[in-house]
């Protein structure tokens, strides 16, 4: 069976657009005060609009994407969310920017139930290594949001911030429709996905339950830590760096340093058992919270790059969970189930993390997220030995013993 590198490689671009789109408007909406006259409170609320009909818009795309063509989808997704940014480039007043940016948050809602399910059709044995190179692609689009839509507003206008990537979204829909046939010779319809891994009923349903309590638990963490960062660099080195550009770029490049860490997660999930793997990681999570919490220098910025290595480390695991133990014609809604929990919390995170720094400082915010780790760690704990099984397969450990 010939695996489909073209589908994969759209798949991987759809995952940064998504991520790109979604962040575009924080970084166009400074220019937007001047020209609109308005207060940045007021405009940056606009951006309610896109993440509340993403959470709402998630799992009726999974349901269609379980029901419909998942590649035609993926088409709708690159013309659609091309479209509505081209349509909020034009907007000419603030309820047609809210509107246009409510259609972007829509169709990116396609993405992680539809784009992930074609992603988990992959060979059992490079399942994990794809999801770990897709989930790069993600932090790479939320990394590149501001630098993107900041040099299109210099160099042009806000509006071409979001006309000319949305217009290059449009022409890789047409791309991924038209060249997109070599999917047909692999494993990307339902019918001719790898079956999934062989599990008791019970055990399927205790892995499922976990899975929805620890994506609870870390996309608390993931919300939290990610909003949180560039203030505690600044609160803990700052006398070190001396402006905000310079806060911004060690923030930066300590994301795309744990980034790495999804590849190197999915390559061990391919050639290790699942279960000690996610033990090991939910272990040292809670004292690395614990050490940001209180470090400061040159031990803060390791600790905090050690810290975010872990939580990026931890998100394959959810995704290879779901693609090796739901059955296809199922698991786009599975998908959509956990992407909304994950969404749902952490949008919470943001204003609980207002609300203890403000008691209690970031010390105790990070306090708490450690407790947070340790509930992770018990979640990871109680996941059956079931978990390590691949789909079509042996137990790993056998797999490998026969190798």
């Amino acid at each position: 069976m010939r695996y489909p590198l073209a589908q994969t490689a759209f798949l991987n671009v759809g995952h940064a657009y998504t991520h790109l789109f979604l962040l575009l408007y924080p970084t166009v909406v400074l220019a937007l005060e001047h020209d609109l006259a308005r207060s940045y409170a007021e405009l940056i609320a606009l951006s309610t609009w896109s993440f509340a009909a993403l959470g709402l818009m998630t799992y009726p795309a999974g349901w269609l994407g379980d029901r419909v063509s998942r590649k035609g989808l993926m088409v709708v997704f690159f013309v659609g969310i091309g479209a509505a940014a081209i349509l909020t480039g034009l907007a000419r007043g603030t309820w047609q920017i809210a509107a246009g940016l409510g259609l972007i948050g829509a169709f990116a809602a396609i993405y992680h139930p539809v784009g992930i399910a074609l992603i988990a059709e992959a060979p059992p044995n490079l399942l994990g290594r794809v999801l770990g190179v897709n989930g790069v692609f993600g932090n790479l689009g939320l990394a590149f949001a501001p630098i993107v839509g900041g040099a299109l507003v210099a160099e042009y206008s806000w509006r071409a911030a979001f006309i000319v990537p949305g217009a290059v979204s449009i022409a890789t829909g047409a791309l991924y429709a038209a060249f997109g046939r070599e999917a047909r010779g692999g494993a990307t319809h339902k019918r001719d996905a790898p079956p999934p891994a062989a599990v008791s009923a019970g055990d399927l349903r205790r892995i499922l339950v976990i899975l929805g309590l620890a994506t609870i638990a870390s996309g608390f963490i993931f919300g939290g830590t990610t909003v949180s960062l560039p203030k505690l660099v600044e609160e803990r080195w700052a006398s070190s760096l001396g402006s905000v550009a310079a806060v911004g770029g060690v923030t930066t490049v300590v994301l795309l340093v744990a980034a790495t860490a999804q590849i190197i997660m999915g390559t061990l999930l391919d050639r290790r058992r699942l279960r000690p793997l996610y033990v090991g990681f939910a272990a040292v999570q809670a004292p690395l919270l614990l050490f940001v919490a209180l470090a400061a220098g040159v031990p803060f910025v390791a600790s905090a790059t050690a810290l975010m290595f872990v939580v990026f480390g931890l998100i394959p695991i959810g995704d290879l969970l779901v693609a090796r133990f739901v059955p296809s014609e199922r698991r786009a809604r599975v998908y959509a189930i956990i992407y909304v929990l994950s969404f749902g919390v952490g949008t919470i995170a943001v204003p609980a993390l207002a609300w203890i720094e403000a008691a209690f400082g970031l010390r105790g915010f990070y306090l708490f997220l450690a407790a947070l780790g340790g509930v992770e760690l018990l979640v990871a704990l109680a996941l059956p030995a079931a978990a390590n099984r691949l789909p079509g397969a042996a137990p790993i450990a056998e797999v490998g013993e026969a190798r």
